[in-house]
């Protein structure tokens, strides 16, 4: 006895929604940079971040290979780094979703890259 076929799937197109997602994340991520540039505490936080990073770098050398310190700083060191990075990682975020839209809105003048034919 034969399967019965099974319908078709129905594609939705999900470029629109994938438009609004874009244009809310280039949003967010100009308010955020605005914001960071006319804060004044964010240059004071950056500062102190920068010199307990200092710090950090300056005295590592003084706890012994093993300790649990060490490694805690380790991680610190990094959060710090997260955190005086933070303006260019949203400055990235704004223009990968920048490329991003514009390559959902224009896809005529937008050539992708053919993987299969290099």
């Amino acid at each position: 006895m034969a399967r019965p076929r099974r319908k078709a799937p129905v594609l939705k197109n999900y470029a629109p929604d994938i438009q609004d997602q874009y244009t809310q994340r280039i949003d967010e991520c100009q308010r955020v940079l605005e914001h960071l540039e006319q804060c004044p505490a964010w240059e004071v936080i950056s500062r102190d971040l920068e010199l307990h990073k200092k710090y950090i770098d300056d005295n590592w050398q003084n706890i012994p290979d093993g300790d649990i310190k060490l490694r805690e700083l380790r991680v610190t060191k990094m959060a710090y780094m997260h955190l005086l990075n933070l303006k260019e990682s949203y400055k990235i975020d704004l223009d990968n979703a920048q490329k991003e839209l514009h390559k959902l809105q224009h896809p005529t003048t937008t050539i992708n890259k053919d993987y299969d034919g290099e």
